[in-house]
């Protein structure tokens, strides 16, 4: 009983290297780049939208970003960094609570104009 609950621990531990180690991370690289293609896309002078219509794809498109930015600084990087998690995790996501709060506010007070 003892050996079959290690390798469900075990188990546990190397899905959580595999998914929030390397999964997320490549993910999340892959979504900021694609945000930053179609920020640049978006921008271009032959693209033929409303200007009210660009703006709201665009601040979409900034907060995908920044939240994908702090998804890998909340769940990614202390898989791979004891001395982050240990030093770091609790500053960074009370900051990223903050920013959160205020963005959030902000994008509300954006769409009551």
């Amino acid at each position: 009983m003892k050996k079959v609950l290690d390798d469900v621990v075990m188990d546990a531990k190397t899905f959580e290297l595999v998914v929030e180690g390397g999964l997320m991370p490549l993910v999340s690289f892959l979504g900021v780049l694609g945000n930053l293609v179609s920020l640049a896309v978006l921008h271009h002078r032959d693209v033929k939208l409303r200007k009210d219509f660009v703006n709201v794809l665009s601040a979409l498109a900034a907060f995908d970003i920044l939240f994908l930015i702090a998804f890998f600084f909340t769940f990614s990087l202390p898989t791979w960094s004891d001395n982050y998690e240990k030093n770091y995790f609790k500053f960074v996501v009370s900051q990223l609570f903050v920013m959160g709060w205020v963005g959030g506010w902000v994008g509300c007070n954006m769409c009551q104009k």
